[in-house]
C-alpha cells in the first residue's frame, strides 16, 4: 500500500489536519507494513497536535494501550484532554477515568466529576451513570442522592442496564427516592431482560417474597 499526501484526494474544504487524519487511518490499516504504520502514526500525531478531535482521541487511545506506539499514559492523558475539550463524550469519559485512577498524572476526583458531568450533559448514558456514582458516594463533589437518582433515571431510560440495576436499588432501599418496591422491581426486570446476572437474581428474590 503506497499513500502520499500529494496523491490523496480530499475535498477542497477539508482541513490539513483532517486530511492527515484520513491518511493516517489508511496507513494504520491491519494489513499495513511497518513503514506504513510508522508514517501513519506520524501523520496521526501531526493531526492530533493541531487539535483535531478525532485524531487526538485515536492517538490518545494508542498511547494508552501501546498499540503501534510506546505506551505512555501521561501523553495519553494530555491528548484525551484535547479531545475532551472539543466536546467528545467518549474522550471526556476516558480522560475522567485517567483522572479518577491517577493514571498518567495525579489523582483528580473533582476533575473526573467535572468531565463526567460534561459527558452526562450531552446525553451519554455511561456518563450519566458515572456522574450518578460520584453524587451517590460524594466523590469529588458533595453527596446528593436525589440528584444521583435523577441522572440514573436518564441513563436507565436509555437502556443502560447498570443504571437500571442501580436505580432499582435506590427504590428498593429508599435512598434519594421514596421506597417503591414496584418501581424497584420494574427497573430490575428491565436489566434482567438484558441479561444482567445480579438483576436476574434480585428479580427472583423479590418475586419469591410474599
Amino acid at each position: 500500500m503506497v499513500i502520499s499526501l500529494t496523491s490523496w484526494a480530499v475535498p477542497d474544504e477539508s482541513s490539513e489536519a483532517e486530511s492527515l487524519y484520513r491518511i493516517s487511518t489508511w496507513l494504520l490499516a491491519p494489513d499495513s507494513n511497518s513503514d506504513e504504520t510508522a508514517r501513519g502514526v506520524r501523520y496521526l500525531k501531526l493531526a492530533a497536535d493541531s487539535g483535531y478531535e478525532p485524531a487526538a482521541r485515536l492517538y490518545a487511545q494508542k498511547l494508552e494501550s501501546g498499540e503501534g506506539v510506546s505506551k505512555d499514559e501521561a501523553a495519553a492523558r494530555r491528548y484525551f484532554a484535547v479531545a475532551a475539550s472539543k466536546g467528545d463524550a467518549a474522550s471526556q469519559l476516558a480522560f475522567a477515568s485517567m483522572l479518577m485512577g491517577g493514571r498518567g498524572g495525579e489523582l483528580d476526583e473533582a476533575g473526573a466529576f467535572y468531565w463526567r458531568s460534561q459527558a452526562a450533559a450531552q446525553g451519554d448514558p455511561a456518563g450519566q451513570f458515572q456522574l450518578a456514582y460520584h453524587l451517590l458516594l460524594g466523590i469529588g463533589c458533595a453527596k446528593e442522592p436525589s440528584f444521583a437518582a435523577f441522572w440514573l433515571r436518564l441513563s436507565a431510560e436509555q437502556g443502560y442496564r447498570t443504571a437500571q440495576v442501580a436505580l432499582g436499588g435506590l427504590y428498593r432501599r429508599g435512598y434519594g427516592v421514596p421506597v417503591d418496591l414496584d418501581e424497584s422491581l420494574s427497573w430490575y426486570e428491565k436489566a434482567a431482560r438484558q441479561g444482567h446476572e445480579d438483576a436476574i437474581r434480585i428479580v427472583g428474590e423479590m418475586r419469591r417474597k410474599p
